[in-house]
């Protein structure tokens, strides 16, 4: 508020010097500037603007600055998972931001105050004790800067002592990076409606003594979550590319449930689950339900015994099915789903780690866009497969498409057609673009395919190549006398049978094809009328490979039908049917 002066020697060299940094942006709250600043940006900051690195608002309607609010004001416009408060005269030299991505944690708080002896020493100020960076999420479990902290001094510091309380490190930004434009207290009280901050007088009066006493006495009652009513809030305008208002509402921890289904995965749910509850336990709204869809490798004792305490509190929900005899992935997701209490429910493969306060990064996201839903940044995360199944969305919306689709059997293609039936539904698609939310444990396609419907039905598996194909079809035969073939542009399937040393093919047209055996080291037949050749597949990862590939295969076709038309809803018989019963402790049960 009024610092164009300011501004204009610091905004573009800051730019400047961390233009290497791949995912920045610097957001500029106009608090009210009487000085022309809005100008000054639309005239020279074009480029910037569309290209998003620098986002612009105003708040209007304020007679006087209030620091805490409009620091807390710009976080929250921010979408960075980093939040550094950068005041007008401060320069954050070359690099910046690098150094702020290797230093910081989701555990870790840096001011720009000088720490001795482990207390904060603001006596040697050069300008850039606001300085203040650290992970978002820890802002907002702290209620961000107190707003009843109107005027200038010790805000920023009582935001870190506070960080701080609540279990965080906190460290000095290198003083390298912590250069400003030195000048004098008039510059501090143009705006403000308190003109005696004491800071060059005396330190027994004044606002900044005022707000230190402020703090003592909050930390001291043990009041480390502030602004109960919300902060940072208010309506801005932003003027790029279009005029328009957005409104700041109180921020709320949404409950989400995390859902997690498991047939025979024990091994990994016995690594997953405790990392993953501790990973986010700071989060104060959160159920973990886990879905036993008829495991018999023990994982309801297993939960039983090791999360006691955790299924009292309801953290942890134990559900459990009798009735499946194959792992139905849709079907799974679906039952356990329709169990959720939370607004926000989020698919957790029981291989899955969240990493470090997901829950947060989560929450955030549908606290600015409710009218959307989470997916994996598959361009941007290739190498990061085995973690497309983590899906966000709200409970409501999850319902109003009818859960993922259970005609798809197995694995594959089921996630991104439950997101494009969301899309369908008006919602925004977001991006989980953190690496650090993506880790998981490593296996192979056993663990996807043998607990499924088509591998303990499968009674063999052949390539069908047929003369002059440059390659060959799968052909699956069935326990049940059917046979499928796919692959090489053909498709087809029909009834198989053996007749003597013959193996006949029987189309839904009637027509038959036979094949004899001929004597190699794999069973191989021939065909004595078109010499296509049946050879047998007996590699169990090459079938269990193949499988995989069918059921990806069938339910790609499933899912691009339903986007050619236009289709929100399936399952109209309905969805996660079936009987599911709630698990709990001895203790429980007797009560």
């Amino acid at each position: 508020m009024g610092r164009l002066h300011h501004l204009k020697q610091t905004l573009k060299k800051n730019m400047a010097d961390n233009k290497d940094y791949p995912r920045l942006d610097f957001v500029l709250l106009d608090y009210d500037s009487p000085d022309g600043l809005q100008a000054w940006v639309m005239d020279n900051f074009q480029e910037e603007l569309a290209s998003g690195y620098l986002k612009y608002f105003r708040f209007e309607g304020t007679e006087y600055f209030h620091f805490s609010h409009a620091r807390n004001l710009a976080f929250r416009l921010s979408t960075g998972r980093i939040v550094c408060n950068v005041d007008a005269d401060n320069f954050t030299g070359k690099g910046f931001a690098h150094y702020l991505a290797e230093e910081l944690n989701p555990e870790k708080v840096l001011t720009g105050c000088r720490i001795i002896d482990g207390e904060m020493d603001p006596s040697l100020d050069e300008g850039s004790v606001g300085r203040f960076a650290t992970y978002r999420e820890l802002v907002y479990r702290a209620g961000g800067y107190d707003e009843k902290m109107e005027s200038w001094g010790y805000e920023d510091l009582d935001l870190c002592e506070r960080l701080r309380d609540m279990g965080n490190a906190l460290a000095t930004i290198d003083p390298k990076f912590l250069n400003c434009i030195p000048h004098d207290d008039g510059e501090r009280v143009k705006f403000l409606k308190n003109k005696h901050i004491g800071r060059d007088t005396v330190d027994t009066e004044g606002t900044c003594f005022e707000h230190t006493m402020m703090s003592n006495q909050n930390r001291e009652n043990g009041l480390i979550i502030l602004n109960p009513d919300g902060y940072g809030l208010g309506t801005v305008k932003t003027f790029f590319p279009e005029p328009q208002e957005i409104q700041v509402k109180p921020y709320v921890f949404h409950k989400i449930s995390y859902c997690i289904t498991s047939m025979n995965r024990l091994g990994h749910l016995q690594e997953t689950l405790p990392r993953n509850m501790a990973d986010n336990d700071a989060y104060p709204h959160q159920e973990f339900l886990v879905l036993d869809y008829n495991s018999s490798d023990g994982l309801e004792d297993w939960v039983v015994s090791e999360m006691s305490q955790h299924l009292e509190s309801g953290l942890v929900k134990l559900f459990r099915t009798t009735e499946p005899t194959f792992f139905s992935k849709s079907h799974a997701m679906n039952m356990a789903f329709k169990q959720a209490d939370g607004d926000i429910i989020v698919n957790l493969d029981a291989d899955n780690f969240t990493g470090k306060h997901f829950s947060d990064f989560v929450n955030d996201h549908f606290n600015r866009n409710e009218a959307s839903y989470l997916m994996l940044d598959i361009d941007r995360f290739p190498d990061r497969r085995d973690a497309v199944g983590r899906i966000g969305m709200r409970k409501e919306d999850f319902h109003r498409v009818r859960g993922y689709d259970e005609r798809m059997d197995g694995y594959g293609w089921e996630d991104f057609d439950i997101c494009h039936r969301l899309n369908a539904l008006g919602l925004h698609k977001a991006l989980i673009d953190d690496r650090s939310f993506l880790h998981y444990i490593l296996h192979g396609n056993a663990q996807r395919v043998q607990g499924g419907k088509t591998f303990l039905k499968l009674h063999q598996l052949f390539k069908l190549a047929y003369p002059g194909a440059d390659s060959y079809s799968l052909c699956f035969f069935f326990k049940d006398g059917r046979f499928e073939h796919l692959g090489n542009g053909k498709a087809g399937d029909g009834k198989w049978r053996m007749d003597g040393e013959k193996l006949v093919m029987v189309k839904k047209n009637g027509e038959e094809e036979a094949f004899e055996v001929i004597p190699k080291e794999k069973l191989t037949y021939l065909s004595a009328v078109q010499k296509a050749c049946l050879e047998q597949i007996t590699d169990i990862e090459e079938i269990n490979g193949a499988i995989l590939w069918y059921h990806t295969s069938k339910n790609e076709e499933l899912m691009k039908a339903s986007i050619q038309e236009g289709r929100a809803a399936v399952n109209p018989e309905g969805y996660g049917e079936g009987e599911v019963v709630r698990i709990m402790t001895k203790k429980q049960l007797v009560l």
